[in-house]
C-alpha cells in the first residue's frame, strides 16, 4: 500500500497545541502511523548527568505526531488537501490533489 504522506513532504499540523504549525516530515514511522514534524511537537526532557556523555541538563526534541494529526500542503496551490491516487499516463501510482486536480511530486530528502 502506498503512503500518501512522504518523508520530505510539507504539511500542516491540524490538531493539538501546535495546531497551524506548517513544518516537513523529517521521519515516517510506518508501523506506529506516526509522523516527526521538524519544528512542531517539540518536548523537553530531563537528562542526569552519565559516565561518557559529557554534561546532562534539558534536551529538546521532536516527538511523534499521530498521520491524522496533520495534512499535506499541495506544492501547486499551497492549501492543506486530501490526498488521492490515480494511474498517470504511464501506467504508475501517483499521487494528486483534490483541490487543483495536480499531480503531487515525491520530495526530495535530502
Amino acid at each position: 500500500m502506498a503512503s500518501k504522506l512522504l518523508t520530505g513532504d510539507q504539511v500542516l499540523v491540524i490538531r493539538g497545541r501546535d495546531k497551524g504549525v506548517i513544518g516537513r516530515i523529517r521521519r515516517n514511522i510506518h508501523k506506529d502511523g506516526k509522523v516527526i514534524v521538524d519544528g512542531a511537537n517539540v518536548v523537553r526532557r530531563h537528562v542526569p548527568r552519565q559516565q561518557g556523555v559529557a554534561q546532562g541538563g534539558i534536551i529538546e526534541s521532536e516527538a511523534p505526531f499521530d498521520r491524522s494529526n496533520v495534512m499535506l500542503i499541495c506544492p501547486s496551490c499551497d492549501q492543506p488537501v486530501r490526498v488521492g491516487f490515480r494511474m498517470n499516463d504511464s501506467g504508475v501510482k501517483e499521487r494528486y490533489c483534490r483541490i487543483c486536480d495536480a499531480a503531487i511530486p515525491r520530495p526530495d530528502v535530502d
